[in-house]
């Protein structure tokens, strides 16, 4: 399951000219949980909602492994455009090694990758933040079930969240809606774990 799950992260890896923003922990985190709950690729990551956004100590203990492993580096410190230094995660030999012995299962996804990359690898760090925020509140039975759900989930994001003011909530919950993850059931969205 180590390798499968390493195939999805280092074809992202692999695809982050994709991306506005670099490739780096927070933005694959992001990506991960986006891919598992809302396209279900599943390859077995669980996510909590940390201070910084959606959170899986499982990805960061793969990332460490892959290193390890020297199948993918983080040897480039860039800045992002808030000023932050990060390591930005890199391709290595070790990579294409891994994606070819995956290649079957990441092909039965492209579908589902492409159209992540059309509708999330465009936003910025702190959209992916308001996102998947979004997502994760409305795989909780105790809000994404409500008959108002929007509401509920956008005021908890905005409590949670408070960087966000309401109307860029609600702006993004739009938008998630007209994409459908919104709409779909929670069993449709992968969101039961």
């Amino acid at each position: 399951m180590l390798r499968r799950r390493l195939g999805i992260v280092l074809e992202l890896i692999r695809n982050k000219s994709e991306y506005k923003e670099l490739l780096y922990g927070a933005v694959l985190s992001r990506s991960m949980f986006i891919l598992e709950k809302v396209y279900g690729i599943s390859v077995g990551y669980r996510f909590n909602l940390s201070a910084w956004g959606v959170y899986s100590a499982l990805l960061e203990k793969d990332m460490e492994r892959a290193m390890y492993k020297h199948d993918v580096a983080d040897k480039n410190m860039v800045k992002a455009k808030d000023g932050s230094c990060y390591y930005e995660y890199t391709t290595t030999e070790g990579t294409d090694w891994v994606l070819n012995k995956e290649k079957k299962f990441i092909q039965s996804h492209k579908r589902a990758m492409d159209d992540f990359y059309r509708h999330f690898a465009h936003l910025t760090l702190d959209e992916l933040e308001l996102s998947t925020t979004i997502i994760f509140y409305n795989c909780d039975d105790a809000y994404g079930r409500q008959p108002n759900a929007v509401d509920v989930i956008a005021r908890k994001v905005n409590e949670t969240r408070p960087k966000f003011s309401l109307e860029e909530i609600f702006a993004e919950c739009t938008r998630l809606k007209k994409l459908g993850i919104l709409e779909r059931p929670m069993e449709q969205l992968a969101c039961v774990s």
